[in-house]
């Protein structure tokens, strides 16, 4: 039910953005700082949960031989 709640507002925040002439003829100008911005969050999520992901794991190797 959350999930369905987040897509319908995902997809009402699209509809306003959209309908935003501000943001809509702005979008030439932001549109490569955004696009940066979302490759290195995207990037840093990855790096961020494959550190975390060998964090627990190792943890969990320790507890077996012991």
């Amino acid at each position: 039910m959350i999930t369905l709640l987040i897509w319908v507002l995902l997809f009402l925040l699209g509809i306003d953005v959209g309908s935003n002439q501000a943001i809509m003829s702005g979008l030439h100008t932001i549109g490569l700082e955004a696009l940066v911005i979302t490759v290195g969050a995207v990037l840093g999520s990855v790096v961020g949960a494959r550190l975390l992901w060998k964090w627990i794991n190792k943890d969990l190797k320790e507890e077996a031989h012991q």
